[in-house]
């Protein structure tokens, strides 16, 4: 469904979201963190890995014009290369590495977004195993960062 004028938006129930927040088994933080795309459902789904839901691009494609926003960015996908665009014209970017995995080859990717909107991703080569989960982590946050511009500049 198209979210209702009287409804709140989505980016105010995260704005109005107590912090620090645990994040319970199921709800709205819950969602945030474990929910994730897939390529190949229409609609929604369960998540292969039993916490919140999968979503298609037909979701990803009415929360955008929903919201008013031509761009959506999550982490929670590992991707060697760095970054990925799963949903090719949808400005859909997944970008994150494997933060508990003992395998740190993966590239990091940060994302600049310009003032005429356009979107280049930066990639950083591995260093190596002793900063791989501090890279990693520096990465997360910065995505997270990013993202939060993203929904506010939308607004």
């Amino acid at each position: 469904k198209e979210p209702a004028d009287e409804r709140k938006s989505v980016v105010t129930l995260i704005e109005e979201v107590p912090r620090p927040a645990p994040c319970a088994d199921v709800g709205l933080i819950n969602d945030l963190v474990w929910a994730q795309y897939d390529k190949e459902i229409k609609d929604w789904g369960p998540n292969p890995s039993g916490s919140s839901y999968v979503y298609g691009r037909d979701v990803l494609e009415r929360f955008l014009r929903g919201h008013r926003m031509d761009f959506f960015c999550c982490s929670i996908t590992s991707v060697s290369s760095g970054y990925a665009e799963p949903f090719p014209g949808l400005g859909v970017l997944t970008s994150g590495t494997e933060t508990n995995s003992s395998d740190f080859s993966s590239l990091a990717a940060v994302l600049h977004v310009r003032e005429d909107e356009s979107r280049e991703p930066e990639l950083f080569e591995p260093w190596g195993e002793a900063m791989g989960s501090r890279l990693a982590r520096q990465v997360e946050d910065l995505l997270e960062q990013v993202g939060t511009a993203l929904v506010k500049r939308a607004l």
